[in-house]
């Protein structure tokens, strides 16, 4: 039986810095400022936040499609990052696969439908004749698909279609753990549900942790077990989606939580209360956790704050922590005095 206490996946202290400049350019982006994250057996955890706050330059490095500049990557334990220092072995791309925003982009548009499953199966297992054609035809039945699309190409098929071909081929290595990169934004919203209940079956029923990243609240809270938020190339706030999203503790949280449309919010959101959140998380003068003796506040050491009771598994940073991470423009740079005004 699989012990889900013990995390599948982990990130510790994982920072990711880029280059400015030419060759020998001295300054660097730092995209991920030391992101700690765990995903336990058969859990969905959501990562959330506006464009440039890293959440897909965690699952690439988490995938080693980007070398991470420091930190830890534990498959059940282990740092790959120590033992398969310059690229990341066979049996580990077979334990850990990513879905990609884009499904077109994905899938080459040469190539029929069976080449790309083919592909993963032969790389991966070793399968062969009738074999081989049985295990495509329960692919796609697993994703709902007609056996006679193996015979497509990817421009004959709906996005729909694509996205759970995409799916399909993460599959045929028989996935530890799935990387979801916003594999619903590019759909019409009357397919997004089925890829998301997709989603939900293959964690049920095949026990496939996965990491799904989102700007999406609404879709967060309908699938994941637990959210991360992300701000500036780390985590500000994690718990379970219902509290978080209930009860968010920091102010980027509120403002992304106001951000959602609800019908049984009167009116539009203050924009006063919004500029002043807006200032909380660009330059606190307090914490509204600052009582927490375990954990004293702090400007510049990064101290998570616990809400609420332990079980929660509700953690949020202190609001006076001054990151070094620079993760791309955000949407926060606009002053708040104008927008108060």
């Amino acid at each position: 039986m699989t012990d889900t206490s013990t995390p599948v996946l982990e990130t510790r202290a994982l920072v990711k810095e880029y280059p400015l400049g030419g060759f020998f350019a001295r300054r660097t982006l730092r995209a991920l400022g030391g992101v700690n994250l765990s995903l336990r057996p058969s859990e969905i955890l959501a990562l959330v936040g506006e464009s440039g706050s890293g959440k897909s330059t965690i699952a690439r490095c988490v995938t080693r499609l980007e070398q991470p500049t420091s930190g830890e990557i534990l498959l059940d334990g282990v740092d790959v990052l120590k033992t398969e220092k310059r690229h990341a072995s066979r049996e580990y791309r077979g334990r850990v696969q990513m879905v990609f925003q884009d499904p077109f982009g994905s899938l080459n548009p040469v190539h029929r439908i069976s080449h790309f499953l083919e592909r993963a199966l032969r790389n991966h297992q070793p399968v062969t004749g009738a074999a081989l054609q049985d295990r495509l035809e329960e692919l796609m039945a697993t994703v709902d698909l007609d056996a006679n699309m193996l015979a497509s190409y990817p421009h004959e098929l709906s996005g729909g279609q694509r996205q759970r071909v995409a799916i399909a081929r993460a599959l045929a290595v028989d996935p530890s753990v799935i990387l979801a990169d916003e594999p619903t934004s590019m759909l019409d919203v009357s397919v997004r549900i089925g890829v998301l209940n997709l989603m939900r079956s293959l964690r049920d029923d095949k026990g496939i942790a996965m990491i799904y990243i989102t700007h999406d609240l609404a879709s967060a809270r309908y699938l994941a077990d637990r959210i991360a938020v992300m701000f500036a190339g780390e985590i500000v706030e994690e718990g379970e989606s219902m509290e978080i999203l209930a009860h968010p503790a920091h102010p980027y949280t509120e403002l992304l939580v106001s951000a959602v449309p609800d019908p049984e919010r009167s009116g539009s959101y203050d924009p006063v209360r919004r500029a002043q959140l807006r200032q909380q998380v660009l330059a606190a003068q307090e914490c509204r956790f600052g009582g927490d003796s375990d954990n004293p506040c702090s400007s510049t050491t990064l101290v998570r704050h616990r809400v609420g009771e332990a079980s929660a598994r509700h953690y949020v940073r202190c609001h006076l922590y001054r990151p070094e991470a620079m993760a791309g423009a955000n949407a926060l740079t606009a002053t708040p005095e104008k927008a108060a005004s």
